[in-house]
């Protein structure tokens, strides 16, 4: 017993210690790790500080030894399209990673980067008692749902933000308490997308509403309200560029409190508003005539006066167009050679002319005797309203008698006198003017005319 003890001990001191060299940690325990295959020891050692997050402890078999790595994801595959799944190894092949039913849900908690989740088949998202929240603090959440999507659910789905729609097509729609954008305007305007019911105040200047391009506004519809102070001022809605509303370049607003509604279709505008109106006989081949007089059958004649310009008062109830204009001398002036003219002028709003109608004042006609008729440069459209045919001669020493229509034929838009006398109605408007070109606005302070007016026509072609 003796001898076997000293030889062990004899044994241990002549073994070198360099075979186990040893490692331990701040305990004094030692750390090895056995190699796999049962051949092979080697130590944990080697492993500087520990493995970081997102990496794993493999063995490294050039050296044999145990390094940190990042685990490879290029093998992810065994991912069925079932709810609530995380990733896990799979057990028949480490080097795969297979889902794996999570019954607690998933939280994906990321920085500065964009979380991006894809799915080619369904993809169910619930949360407690079916509610789903999708919020940002800062930026957009932005939700590509595809080209179908289905609400189910509840009696009603509530919205409390205001909604931009790219693409404002809805399919039948059902709108309760609708609600739509109104702006008030003192000042000439144009009209945005956005706008619905304009207000335009025309109390202190004559004002211009400038519809948007009709191509990019298809469908739109404007309620238009002429507001204020009726006077001597209109509201004209004028088309974008060379767009047309019904055809014509503008229209005017003459009345407070008149509304207009019109409509883009892609091109132009159309007028939705208006009743029913009288239709007039147009076309060159009828070659009818029409003018102030509102019923009369018989004519008289009258003289004309120098020194002034003359406005009678010309009703159109609907729009038209209008290419010729014509008058007629019946007793020469002592110059023969002198002239006269015609021409259109828009109201006021207030029964008195105002504005030009361009092109209407197309050419001079002699003092001699004959139907005098001159034709536009190119057709003009007047839409429905109240309008003034107006005439002047240069002076002569007996100036020329024109046609003329009674007093009672004329529509009494100037009323009548409040004595009711013989010549009570008032039948158009005389002012002082210099013979010449019409001038852009009537001449102001004109004196209500109470005489037979010259029978001054328009022929309508449409």
């Amino acid at each position: 017993m003796k001898r076997a003890v000293v030889l062990i001990l004899i044994f241990s001191l002549l073994m070198p210690t360099s075979i186990f060299p040893p490692q331990a940690d701040g305990a004094g325990l030692v750390w090895r790790a056995i190699n796999k295959a049962g051949s092979q020891i080697s130590d944990l050692g080697d492993v500087a500080g520990g493995c970081t997050n997102g990496k794993v402890l493999q063995f490294q078999a050039s050296n044999s030894t145990f390094v940190c790595a990042t685990h490879g994801f290029a093998n992810i595959v065994n991912l069925p399209a079932t709810t609530a799944k995380i990733l896990a190894t799979n057990s028949s092949n480490k080097a795969e990673f297979k889902s794996l039913t999570q019954g607690t849900g998933i939280t994906i908690t990321n920085g500065t980067n964009a979380v991006t989740i894809t799915n080619a088949g369904v993809t169910s998202i619930a949360g407690t008692a079916n509610n789903v929240t999708m919020s940002a603090s800062t930026g957009s959440v932005t939700a590509n749902l595809g080209s179908n999507v289905v609400i189910t659910g509840g009696s009603a789905q509530t919205i409390s933000k205001a909604i931009t729609l790219s693409s404002s097509t809805l399919t039948n729609p059902q709108i309760n308490g609708l609600e739509v954008a109104i702006t008030s305007q003192s000042g000439s305007y144009t009209a945005t997308s956005t706008d619905d019911i304009i207000l335009m105040d025309a109390s202190a200047a004559t004002r211009t509403l400038t519809l948007p391009a009709a191509a990019s506004n298809t469908g739109k519809i404007y309620y238009i309200k002429s507001i204020g102070t009726p006077g001597a001022n209109i509201v004209i809605v004028d088309g974008n560029a060379a767009e047309t509303i019904d055809g014509f370049k503008n229209f005017n607003m003459t009345m407070a409190d008149q509304v207009a509604i019109i409509q883009s279709d892609g091109t132009n505008w159309n007028r939705l508003d208006g009743t029913a109106t009288i239709t007039r006989p147009a076309g060159a081949t009828l070659n009818r005539w029409i003018g102030t007089a509102a019923d009369s059958t018989n004519s008289a004649t009258g003289l004309s006066q120098s020194g002034t310009i003359r406005a009678y008062p010309f009703i159109v109830n609907d729009n038209i167009t209008i290419d010729q204009i014509k008058s007629e001398i019946t007793t020469a002036s002592t110059t023969t050679t002198n002239t006269c003219r015609m021409g259109i002028y828009r109201d006021n709003g207030n029964a008195y002319p105002d504005a030009l109608v361009a092109g209407s004042d197309v050419a001079t006609f002699d003092q001699t005797v004959a139907v005098k008729t001159n034709t536009f440069a190119s057709p003009i459209k007047l839409t429905k309203g109240l309008y003034w045919l107006t005439y002047a001669c240069q002076t002569s020493t007996t100036m020329p008698t024109f046609r003329n229509i009674a007093v009672g034929t004329i529509p009494s838009v100037l009323g009548y006198v409040s004595t009711m006398g013989a010549n009570g109605a008032g039948t158009g408007w005389t002012a002082a003017f210099t013979y010449g070109a019409f001038p852009s606005a009537f001449p102001a302070g004109g004196t209500p005319l109470a005489i037979a007016a010259p029978m001054i026509l328009v022929r309508v072609t449409g």
